[in-house]
């Protein structure tokens, strides 16, 4: 569930890797930052791989900082990714046929981590609600701080880039894509689906509020999920601010009645959740 001590790539074999094409689009977000955070540690690989990082006018000409190296953020307009082999396409704009990342909607990606050891098929119903920090939304952590800001200051919040107040709110968000995507979960696979999704006030934490109805062989092992003891004390957000890069998800479980258990679930939604993803997926296709 990414607990422990995220895998450094440098902790693996590269011998036979010759030239790995990596190209990364939105390289000037927070998010990109975050994974290059997680790739430290590359030590030997400076004639196997090549990481070209990627955006638009807004950011192109900046630079970046990995294993010692400066690496320069180059307009995407003058950019041919038919040689790549892999593509973060943070910006969600790639449309070729080389090894793709795309950070997953929170919830999928959260349920692929917490559930993954559950029997296929073996919750009858899932109900509840996920509300999803500002980080979702290109520009969102900067729209959010500016409609603090402008609220503080007597003034209307700008509604860019939500398309209204999130600063103390939050606002629904269409749940057809991801009740889709939760069904292709293999414990919800024959679940009844019934979600809320919100776009919330928090900067970059996830929270997932959730009921679920399972068969009852499978209850103990939900309950067993918790590594954190649900109270009226106890704190969502992480109290720093940020969680570290290779921090748990926090998993809050409750026993209801007739086979119904209450998960509630949290996490630094880029840190914990897309960072890990994108480094974890880089190192298992080079490992291949």
């Amino acid at each position: 569930m990414g607990c422990g001590r995220t895998p450094k790539t440098h902790d693996f074999y590269f011998a036979r890797i010759s030239l790995i094409e990596i190209g990364l689009t939105g390289a000037g977000s927070s998010l990109a930052d975050s994974i290059l955070e997680g790739l430290e540690g590359l030590e030997g690989l400076d004639d196997s791989y090549n990481l070209t990082l990627i955006d638009g006018l807004h950011v192109a000409g900046e630079t970046r900082r990995l294993n010692q190296r400066t690496l320069p953020i180059v307009l995407d307009t003058q950019i041919d990714l038919s040689s790549f082999k892999f593509i973060l396409d943070l910006n969600r704009t790639y449309t070729g046929d080389a090894k793709v990342f795309r950070p997953n909607l929170a919830l999928e990606a959260l349920s692929r981590r917490v559930f993954s050891e559950l029997p296929a098929d073996s919750v009858k119903f899932i109900h509840g609600s996920v509300r999803e920090p500002a980080i979702i939304r290109q520009g969102g952590v900067e729209g959010l701080a500016a409609q603090v800001a402008q609220l503080f200051n007597g003034r209307d919040p700008s509604p860019s880039p939500f398309g209204g107040t999130i600063a103390f709110n939050a606002r629904t968000i269409s749940v057809s894509e991801l009740e889709d995507l939760i069904l292709k979960v293999p414990v919800f696979r024959s679940a009844n689906v019934a979600l809320e999704r919100l776009q919330g006030d928090m900067f970059y934490t996830v929270v997932a509020s959730l009921w679920l109805q399972a068969e009852s062989n499978v209850l103990e092992q939900i309950l067993a999920l918790a590594t954190d003891e649900l109270s009226d004390s106890m704190s969502i957000a992480p109290e720093t601010g940020r969680n570290e890069f290779d921090s748990c998800i926090r998993v809050f479980t409750k026993a209801l009645r007739n086979q119904w258990v209450y998960v509630l679930i949290t996490a630094d939604l880029e840190r914990t959740i897309w960072a890990q993803d994108a480094v974890n997926l880089i190192r298992s296709w080079i490992e291949v």
